[in-house]
């Protein structure tokens, strides 16, 4: 039977709780990105010597960054507010462990893993001023062509409408005495036709790279490599770094509650599991994604573990062939203890 109506009320407590601070999680760590990637592109344009600041400019820089600064502080309280209640309901260890004492486990392995997911974290964040360099690459490579570039006079062969609501043209011009033709995309608003005269500047030493004194021609790889590393930078920074406090959480719970030993058993390919302790209490847990976890899909039912932790921070330790492989999980309920 149930430990009583307070546990259960408490459990669900817990939970809402979790879901709060979670939903503020995101919304912090979109808004830290997004204050992030303004201080990064201002920081690389200030430093950049060609870089002339309008009038108005600067001052408007710093607002990008401030309002999702300001947004990111007051979302990153909500998530202190919302951890802050987890923890005084986690702390009541009789909801999920018994009170046999504890025994001795590998409490490092914990460690090891927050650490190498922050080691992560740091990887991805670096992705972030990369995708910033790939787009100020891209700018800077059509402003040098258009100033030190070769200009010809060209003509508008042909224009597409694509599906996707972009258009190209192509374009005929002179270069080095040979008819040569380029597509270039257009990024004006610049209405052409067939037929329509253009200034076309070429590099003499790559004469396919091409531009108009208008239309810039990006290079669309160069701007899908920077949007791939921003979005991979945000997902992957925000992820990681969720994961190492995660395991930095559970490190803290077991070191207060330590190990106690049981049984594990359960539907190991979905995490569905189920622990029982030395006293016949029962606690049913669920697998957290976390990006190291021990495969426990080949294992048989009634697995020896110890089981650490407090509240939504509560590991599995499984021992095989000599090593601790940790299992991040949270209960499914409080304890129920058979009577």
């Amino acid at each position: 039977m149930n430990l009583g109506a307070g546990d259960l009320r408490e459990y669900w407590e817990l939970q809402r709780f979790r879901r709060r601070r979670t939903g503020w999680l995101v919304v912090s760590g979109f808004f830290w990105f997004v204050c992030a990637f303004f201080v990064t592109g201002t920081t690389w344009s200030l430093l950049s010597p060609d870089y002339v600041v309008a009038d108005g400019e600067l001052l408007l820089d710093f607002a990008y960054i401030g309002v999702p600064l300001a947004i990111a502080a007051l979302t990153t309280r909500r998530v202190r507010a919302a951890g802050a209640a987890i923890g005084r309901l986690k702390a009541k260890t009789p909801l999920w462990l018994p009170s046999t004492p504890d025994v001795p486990g590998d409490t490092a392995v914990l460690r090891t893993a927050g650490r190498r997911a922050w080691a992560i974290c740091a990887i991805c964040a670096v992705l972030a001023p990369l995708g910033v360099m790939s787009f100020h690459a891209e700018n800077t490579a059509a402003d040098e062509l258009l100033a030190h570039g070769t200009r010809v006079p060209g003509v508008v062969v042909s224009v597409r409408q694509h599906a996707k609501g972009g258009v190209s043209m192509v374009v005929r011009f002179a270069a080095g005495g040979t008819d040569r033709t380029a597509g270039i995309d257009r990024g004006s608003d610049r209405d052409y036709r067939p037929g329509d005269l253009v200034t076309v500047v070429y590099d003499p030493a790559d004469p396919d790279r091409v531009r108009t004194t208008e239309e810039a021609n990006h290079d669309q790889f160069g701007y899908f490599l920077g949007l791939v590393l921003l979005l991979a930078s945000a997902v992957g920074t925000a992820r990681f770094a969720v994961v190492a406090r995660g395991w930095q959480r559970r490190y803290r719970a077991v070191a207060e509650t330590g190990w106690h030993p049981g049984t594990v058993d359960g539907f190991w390919a979905l995490r569905q599991l189920t622990a029982r302790f030395e006293d016949g209490s029962r606690l049913g847990l669920r697998g957290v994604l976390s990006w190291r976890t021990y495969s426990l899909r080949n294992e048989f039912d009634d697995v020896p573990v110890l089981v650490g932790g407090t509240g939504l921070d509560m590991v599995v330790l499984v021992s095989r062939d000599g090593r601790s492989h940790a299992v991040p999980v949270q209960p499914r309920g409080p304890r129920t203890v058979r009577r």
